[in-house]
């Protein structure tokens, strides 16, 4: 409720800036004013950031605002720092400005990468300096960011591929790769491309398809010397689709593995741990299970990963609900199922999981475990049933008593069961 709130604090105090200073041409020429705007988009950013980092959500409207400040930051910059920042055709009206922005929106999507590819010139105005640069390099940040990969997943729900295995899909993937391979080997060597432009090309291409912020677009940089004719040029956007591609599984895997799911979206979280790769699902159960503000979401899908087909996936399901705790108390009986798994990796992250979770519904499955001659597998259960026992205690819902003892020290431990 509180992030809520911010979100529309910042939502109409951005509205209403952009009112006064639409509304004052005055101020739209003011230095101070420019850095008024610099810091109330610099707010916005790191409110959506840690929206999204934290609590895993995307704040669409707020998003959708910045983009709106950045239009107007750019007009801003033009008036009050010198219209030498930009390029024009002709004199700039207000709908130029707006195209301005519309067409960097598109540009941070990679839509109209084609038409910049080619040359092609659809814009009156044009940036012309660092710092029009970096404003435009913020916006796309932004906009990738927070934006692009939410529409991505809305649009891949509307046209959904055909369910296919994951050996189809590797082949599917791997003659892509393939394809592109040849490609290159036959324009290096037809062209005669200099030894270094054989790394620095795919280099630079690669870079082009992981910036973020369009730096290479924007600043114009280019590590090779290659001639970019027009086949080139074709074969370059052919380049960087394909590499993209596996780009953005290494990305995915590194944000899942070694950054615990930084960033990642609930719902790509949950869409990765029911299709990803097995390495992917992996990585998106132990993300769901640290993620604190989106257990209600996470604890269903979490349940069904319990009967994925790779054990690791299970046991990390398994432990991710534990970690969750008396939040995924529905997912008990799923647990009790998997504490007969034939596998102890899944017996054991089961047990623990119960244990965390603290249920009374779980005890009678976990005594049965107990007295299993499996050593570690006793150790477990036991360990489970006395993280139940002051819960159970307390709420004295059962009359019986079950002694569970300790053959090391001759203790005694009286649950209620």
């Amino acid at each position: 409720m509180i992030v809520c709130s911010i979100d529309r604090v910042l939502i109409a105090t951005s509205v209403v800036w952009m009112s006064i200073i639409l509304a004052e041409p005055a101020l739209q020429t003011d230095k101070t004013i420019f850095a008024g705007s610099v810091l109330l988009i610099a707010v916005n950013g790191l409110v959506a950031l840690w929206t999204l980092t934290i609590r895993r959500q995307v704040l669409i409207a707020l998003n959708c605002t910045q983009i709106v400040l950045f239009g107007l930051l750019n007009y801003q910059l033009c008036l009050a720092f010198g219209p030498e920042h930009y390029q024009f055709d002709c004199d700039p009206g207000v709908g130029d400005w707006i195209e301005f922005t519309v067409a960097h929106f598109f540009r941070a999507a990679d839509v109209l990468d084609a038409l910049d590819e080619y040359g092609f010139d659809i814009q009156n105005i044009k940036h012309n300096s660092t710092a029009s640069g970096i404003i435009l390099v913020c916006m796309h940040v932004g906009v990738d960011v927070f934006l692009i990969g939410l529409a991505i997943r809305w649009l891949s729900r509307i046209w959904r591929r055909p369910p296919e295995t994951i050996l189809v899909r590797g082949r599917r993937r791997l003659s892509r790769l393939l394809v592109c391979c040849m490609l290159f080997l036959s324009f290096a060597v037809g062209q005669g491309w200099p030894a270094a432009d054989w790394l620095l090309w795919p280099l630079d291409n690669m870079l082009r398809v992981l910036d973020v912020g369009d730096l290479f677009q924007i600043f114009g940089w280019r590590l090779h010397d290659v001639d970019m004719g027009f086949w080139t040029r074709t074969y370059a956007l052919f380049f960087r689709l394909s590499m993209g591609i596996w780009l953005t599984y290494v990305v995915l895997w590194i944000r899942l593995s070694a950054l615990h799911g930084w960033g990642i979206h609930l719902d790509q979280l949950v869409e990765t741990l029911q299709e990803g790769d097995t390495s992917a699902r992996q990585g998106a159960a132990r993300a769901l299970g640290d993620d604190a503000p989106g257990t209600d979401q996470a604890v269903k899908p979490l349940m069904h990963a319990l009967h994925d087909v790779d054990l690791q996936v299970r046991c990390e399901a398994a432990a991710a609900l534990g970690r969750i705790g008396a939040r995924a108390r529905k997912a008990v009986p799923e647990l009790a199922k998997a504490l007969w798994s034939e596998h102890r990796p899944l017996t054991l992250a089961a047990a623990e999981a119960l244990g965390r979770i603290g249920t009374a519904e779980g005890l009678e499955n976990l005594w049965w475990l107990w007295k299993v001659e499996d050593e570690p597998v006793k150790e477990a259960a036991a360990q489970a049933l006395q993280q139940i026992e002051p819960a159970i205690f307390r709420k004295r819902k059962v009359p019986a008593a079950v002694a569970i003892g300790n053959d090391r020290t001759s203790e005694k431990r009286y649950l209620i069961f």
